[in-house]
């Protein structure tokens, strides 16, 4: 297979003879005639499929020859681009798309915190009225307005103390804190989901694989009772019986080829790419598992009860200082505050603004046009006229304005930011509370899943003797199929748990990692180095009072 063939037939007879000649041992030893036994030595061999051959020439075998072949080289999930666990991480929040759309609401955020700030700023308007009138009143309203007019405006004004325009840029700004603190908190949560996402790619890839080699284990007994059965030590009954077991076994193989294609997709999805797009988890489970651990500043304190709590105190306390929602809920506070301030203050300040405005008479026609003339006489032949309006002319001015009364809705408005800033406050204490609950419980967890995957290996490698054990009765005609089933069955069921166990225990370091509110992968350099000097201190300071 490894010079390119698409398939082949592996038929080495060397286990099953070698069974055989201990069987026929033992009955000769128990009296049996050595001519009654069955000679002839057959196997239908065990297909063995090169998946790399197979994508190179465009064939691709049904997938119930696949649950039955041995499959050597790369297979289609290891047709994609190579992706790390760390790399799936910053792919998620680069990409994803929850985040882009809170990029979105950032952006929308600022604008808001400019839209508040231009009411601090010049305001111009400029503006045409045109007026229709009574000819009758124009008339008689002596030039000051003609039947048909058209007037243009322009206005300048500018605030020059507002306490309620100022307070709404300051809660702007806080609200736009609040939302960046949101948004890193979600970038945790995508990160934490990236990860899981990833590592329950590997998880799902080797429960394959344990599935696939519970099977292979299942046709080896099968075979095994179709030489029981031939050379008279076995019925009908055990043959049929391990068939419907290895019935059972491609169903539970089937399964496991489901639920790893959808932890595929699952992380697809996270990371915005096409949700069946082929791609390669490098890392490898063991040595991960064990990467982990060395590198694990956890670990490194689990063995001493004392100092182990005292890390959960150390830890506790980074959570709540570098917690994304308590910094949101922080800066809403100051928000709520300095409402709270604007509604108080609103009693007594009042708004100061500065108005300049330029008027011109654009068109003037019709009755009324002609000003106010009184016509000489005969003895006075002099006529008088009154001065004509300007055609431009200019105002400028202060104003200052203080609502007396609002049918008490400044009082209504203090109470109700005053209520909204005590209840952000005991949502905060409320938040690190749960901050520092999470943490504790995340790592203890973590410890006890770290734990457990000891006592999962112990249970394998137990189970794997009893199942080599009892598989030689069985093959020597000792021991009946029952046994054996029940041994192979818990085999299987300990190497799943030890896969399990080391997967959990990834995942749960990675809950630990979002419960202090940071991840290594993801941090700057610099937050990072002050977050291991603080750590070293801790350690020191354990240290010197032991």
């Amino acid at each position: 297979m490894r010079l390119g063939f698409l398939a082949a037939l592996d038929t080495d007879l060397t286990p099953q003879l070698a069974r055989r000649v201990a069987v026929f041992t033992e009955r000769i030893l128990l009296g049996d005639d050595p001519a009654t036994f069955a000679v002839q030595a057959t196997s239908g061999g065990r297909l063995v499929i090169n998946r790399a051959t197979a994508r190179a020439v465009n064939v691709y075998p049904p997938l119930g020859v696949l649950l039955e072949a041995e499959l050597v080289g790369d297979g289609p999930e290891s047709s994609g681009a190579p992706i790390t666990l760390d790399a799936a991480m910053r792919e998620a929040v680069a990409a994803n798309l929850s985040l882009a759309s809170q990029d979105r609401a950032l952006d929308a955020g600022a604008s808001r915190v400019r839209e508040a700030w231009s009411l601090l700023l010049p305001q111009v308007d400029a503006g045409v009225t045109g007026t229709v009138v009574d000819p009758e009143l124009a008339e008689s309203s002596l030039g000051q307005q003609p039947e048909r007019t058209a007037t243009g405006q322009i206005t300048l004004s500018q605030i020059l103390y507002s306490d309620g325009a100022r307070a709404n840029v300051d809660v702007e700004r806080a609200s736009q804190s609040a939302r960046e603190s949101e948004r890193a908190a979600q970038r945790l949560d995508i990160a934490l989901e990236a990860a899981e996402a990833y590592l329950n790619v590997l998880r799902a890839e080797a429960l394959v694989q344990v599935e696939r080699d519970n099977l292979l284990l299942t046709r080896e007994s099968l075979e095994l009772a179709d030489q029981r059965e031939a050379v008279g030590s076995a019925g009908p009954a055990e043959v049929l019986r391990l068939q419907s077991e290895a019935a059972t076994r491609r169903t539970d193989l089937i399964n496991a080829f489901v639920q790893r294609e959808a932890a595929r997709i699952a992380l697809n999805q996270v990371l915005n790419r096409p949700l069946e797009a082929p791609f390669t988890a490098t890392e490898d489970a063991q040595a991960g598992v064990d990467a982990l651990a060395r590198g694990s500043t956890l670990l490194e304190f689990v063995a001493n009860p004392r100092v182990f709590e005292q890390l959960r105190d150390f830890l506790s306390v980074e959570a709540v200082r570098a917690e994304p929602v308590i910094q949101a809920l922080e800066a809403g506070i100051r928000a709520r505050e300095r409402a709270v301030r604007a509604a108080k203050r609103s009693f007594y300040l009042p708004t100061v603004a500065a108005v300049a405005q330029l008027n011109s008479n654009l068109y003037e026609s019709g009755a009324g046009t002609d000003g106010l003339m009184v016509p000489g006489s005969p003895e006075s032949p002099l006529a008088l006229s009154l001065p004509e309006m300007p055609t431009t002319f200019w105002s400028a001015g202060v104003s200052v304005t203080l609502p007396l009364f609002e049918g008490t809705g400044r009082r209504a408005r203090r109470d109700r930011t005053s209520a909204e800033a005590e209840q952000l406050r005991l949502e905060r204490d409320l938040a690190a509370q749960r901050v520092e609950q999470n943490v504790r419980t995340q790592v203890q967890i973590a410890a006890a899943s770290y734990a457990a995957i000891r006592e999962a290996r112990r249970a394998a490698d137990a189970a794997r003797q009893s199942l080599d054990i009892v598989t030689e009765a069985y093959a020597a005609g000792t021991l009946e199929v029952t046994p054996l089933l029940e041994s192979q069955t818990a085999a299987q069921q300990a190497a799943i748990g030890v896969t399990n166990a080391r997967y959990n225990f990834l995942v749960d370091l990675k809950r630990v990692e979002r419960a202090i509110g940071r991840f290594e992968s993801l941090s700057p350099p610099e937050e990072l180095a002050a977050f291991r000097e603080r750590l070293d201190a801790f350690v020191r300071g354990v240290s010197s009072e032991e």
